[in-house]
This record gives C-alpha cells, structure tokens and sequence, in this order.
C-alpha cells in the first residue's frame, strides 16, 4: 500500500529546555499542590436517601 503523503517529522525537545521552562515548572508546582490539597467544599459523605 503507497502511502499519499509523506510522513510527519517533528522535532522534539524535553520541556524544560523551552525558554519559558521557568514559568511552566511554577505553574505545574502551582497545579501539582491544588492536587494534592484536600478539597474543602466536597461534602464528607453523600446524605442517605430516606425512598420508601
């Protein structure tokens, strides 16, 4: 089978060698704490549902 197009090359480079690479580590140690903080607005347990 012939292939209609030739194929796709991309360079590549690691993140952290973009000149902004010091503005997305802050951003991604910004985003990683949210992750990791507990999330006070979720209630503890769903309320049971009284359905007779």
């Amino acid at each position: 089978m012939l292939r209609a197009a030739p194929p796709i090359i991309a360079s590549l480079q690691m993140w952290t060698a973009r000149p902004d690479a010091t503005e997305l580590r802050a951003n991604r140690e910004e985003i990683e704490g949210l992750m990791r903080a507990p999330a006070h607005d979720a209630p503890e347990e769903a309320p049971a549902s009284s359905s007779k």
